[in-house]
């Protein structure tokens, strides 16, 4: 009682792409490079968020996983899931 407890945090990210262009090796180069940047964003989030720890306020983050959804509308989205813990 009145003590204080060790909370383990998940931070979810729903990322979300309207891109048209198939990224398989029939595509034509330059379709694929353009459909494939998607990753280069991605990739930039996660080099932000990997290891930050809000200046001290929480430990670091560290991504569990990044999940692509199936989805029928043609938006490519990627759940992506960081974990921290913290005293509160």
């Amino acid at each position: 009682m009145g003590g204080r407890q060790k909370v383990k945090a998940q931070v979810q990210l729903k990322v979300a792409f309207n891109c048209q262009g198939q990224t398989n090796t029939a595509a034509p180069v330059k379709v694929r490079e353009k459909a494939l940047k998607r990753l280069d964003t991605l990739k930039d989030i996660h080099e932000v968020l990997q290891w930050w720890n809000g200046d001290g306020i929480f430990n670091p983050l560290r991504r569990l996983r990044s999940v692509p959804e199936k989805r029928a509308d043609g938006l490519k989205v990627y759940n992506v899931t960081y974990e921290t813990e913290f005293m509160d």
